[in-house]
């Protein structure tokens, strides 16, 4: 997740409201702040930006109004805004009761109360994410009540009421981890009590892998799928958001028969 998180948000906010406020006059309050940054060819690179900030000369210094940009060759690919923002200089960890929005490149974070260090970032509520997968009109969406990214992993993990909403499904699970490559989510993994929704198909497993790009689901851990009276099981099973596919390997089918029919349902 370096797309959304490093080059984005990561917590690159940290070090420039320290920056920011280092900087600035001796006042106990400062205002209308502005923090460009640029690169050796004095391209934008970056800019914070705060509506007011008091306790300059505290340990504890606090900003109203914030919002980072991040720039690639001229152009913004990252915009991250939140009404309040604490930081401690002791700890290094910025932090915030209030609500934040994240936008990279189109996908969209927004959550209730976070906190952020050099090592993780943390939504603690209302966790939010959406995105488009390619050549699907309608948004994926993501949500549980809270998130943390670890840097070192790249990876963002959802707790707590995780659903996932795309225009083909809906899963639900107890954990949740999102990857991304190439500025996009590329993999989305459930864990726990699993469960998939696709139209008239019902899915359960302990484990469900969503390959975004592929639009392929792989179950495992004790997977099932239901369509009717009719049930699949196996070691695992495979199907597809977009198709009416599923791929059982081994597996054992029970079918219920209605009238003359003799075609499987799956």
């Amino acid at each position: 997740m370096r797309s959304l998180v490093n080059r984005g948000f990561g917590f690159t906010v940290t070090a420039l409201l320290l920056m920011t406020l280092l900087c600035r006059a001796a006042d106990d309050e400062a205002r209308k702040i502005r923090v460009p940054t640029y690169d050796p060819d004095n391209k934008l690179l970056s800019e914070f930006t705060a509506r007011t900030a008091s306790g300059i000369d505290e340990a504890d210094i606090k900003a109203v109004g914030v919002c980072l940009k991040k720039y690639e060759d001229g152009k913004l690919i990252t915009k991250m805004d939140s009404e309040r923002c604490d930081y401690d200089r002791d700890t290094g960890i910025a932090s915030s009761d209030s609500g934040i929005r994240v936008d990279h490149r189109g996908i969209i974070m927004t959550g209730v109360g976070w906190r952020a260090s050099d090592k993780k970032v943390e939504v603690l509520d209302k966790t939010k994410l959406t995105f488009k997968r390619a050549n699907v009109a309608t948004n994926t969406v993501v949500t549980s009540k809270s998130m943390v990214y670890i840097h070192a992993d790249e990876v963002a993990v959802f707790d707590g009421d995780v659903v996932v909403v795309d225009p083909q499904m809906k899963l639900t699970g107890d954990s949740l981890t999102v990857v991304l490559q190439d500025d996009a989510v590329r993999f989305i993994t459930a864990v726990g009590k699993v469960k998939v929704v696709q139209n008239d198909r019902k899915a359960s497993c302990k484990k469900a892998v969503y390959d975004v790009k592929l639009g392929m689901v792989l179950l495992t851990g004790q997977p099932t799928v239901s369509r009717g009276r009719d049930f699949l099981t196996g070691r695992k099973i495979t199907f597809w958001a977009d198709k009416d596919r599923v791929i059982c390997e081994p597996g054992h089918l029970q079918m219920v028969l209605s009238g003359n029919s003799k075609k499987s349902v799956f």
